[in-house]
């Protein structure tokens, strides 16, 4: 790959930002993550999420204060001497400046999605915990944005899907900027679900296609199995019997007739034909795969650990245990049932 189609990709990946001078050469840095679902907040990652913003914003209000330093420098070197006439009384140009756009930001909220289109607003998690008339409603989702002067951090739950969750940090400074978002990122990865529940997630319609297909699969599976079927063929039998003990001048008769039968296709007896039905072997693998096939079209979708949420969340923490257990429980009952059924003498 050349360095010109290097450069192509990396600008073109998203959640990312040329910070780079040179066209002929450039550095990409990620300035958004978005982790997939199913995600749960409890009240405990909820008050760390407070504390790392409010850790954050105390970051963002001395990188503004330092800004503002720079910037009265600059003016004050740019006006010179007229500096004195045009803002006479001590910090007034500091103040011009810390009062204009974008030092004069300073907003910090937090917003959580309600059923039916309404919100919850606050300024922290900790604000919303104590907010009367919703104990029972369900968060479907929460918005968290902070901005101080150029430096905004903004994370997002999406409420559909695979339930994504959203975090993006931007700032005049890419140092500052990657700080924050590093941060966030190593508050994500003590929280974030494994590769395996994220698949499950996204993947859960395929478990609800197989049983479609399985229907209607299951009754042609029974019928070629239970299938007429020729017996053992007597004359074949006893041939073979009379083959195992030897032919000699007693049965030699029989012998020759037995041939001449079995050459010519000539039946004494009509061959009847048998039908066998599926037994409790096969009818306890159709059981087990249906058992895990309904399990796994029904993944954790995740919740937030506010009000009502608590139940779901501990409902859905109680799920995912119980299908952890169960289905790798299943699985390994249906290699051992057959051993224990032959054993018990019910299948042979």
């Amino acid at each position: 790959m050349g360095a010109h189609q290097l450069d192509f990709d990396l600008r073109h990946q998203p959640g990312f930002v040329d910070r780079g001078s040179n066209p002929m050469a450039s550095i990409a840095y990620p300035t958004k993550l978005s982790i997939s679902g199913p995600w749960f907040f409890d009240a405990k990652n909820l008050h760390e999420l407070d504390e790392l913003t409010t850790s954050c914003i105390e970051g963002m209000l001395l990188r503004r204060d330092e800004s503002v330093r720079l910037q009265v420098a600059k003016e004050s070197e740019r006006l010179g001497e007229s500096v004195q006439q045009l803002y006479p009384k001590p910090g007034e140009l500091e103040e011009r400046i810390a009062t204009s756009y974008p030092w004069n930001i300073k907003t910090r909220s937090v917003i959580v999605y309600l059923p039916g289109g309404r919100t919850a607003t606050g300024e922290s998690f900790k604000d919303l915990m104590t907010l009367p008339h919703v104990h029972e409603e369900v968060p479907r989702g929460f918005a968290a944005k902070s901005v101080v002067g150029d430096t905004r951090i903004e994370l997002k739950l999406q409420s559909w899907g695979n339930r994504e969750l959203d975090i993006e940090v931007s700032s005049g400074d890419d140092e500052f900027e990657q700080e924050l978002l590093g941060k966030f990122q190593n508050w994500v990865s003590d929280i974030q679900p494994n590769r395996l529940l994220q698949l499950w997630l996204s993947n859960a319609f395929l478990f609800t296609i197989l049983i479609f297909f399985s229907c209607l699969v299951l009754p042609t599976v029974i019928k070629s199995i239970s299938a007429p079927e020729e017996a053992a063929n007597p004359l074949r039998q006893q041939a073979w019997e009379m083959a195992k003990s030897g032919v000699n001048t007693t049965n030699e008769a029989n012998a020759i007739q037995m041939i001449l039968s079995l050459e010519s296709g000539y039946e004494p007896t009509p061959v009847r034909r048998e039908r066998h039905y599926p037994g409790v072997r096969f009818w306890s693998w159709v059981v087990v795969v249906y058992l895990v096939l309904f399990a796994m079209r029904k993944p954790p979708q995740g919740a937030i650990g506010l009000w009502g949420g608590k139940r779901v969340l501990e409902r859905q923490r109680l799920w995912l245990r119980t299908i952890s257990i169960s289905v790798p429980g299943l699985i390994g009952s249906s290699l051992i049932l057959p051993w224990v059924l032959n054993l018990l003498g019910w299948v042979k």
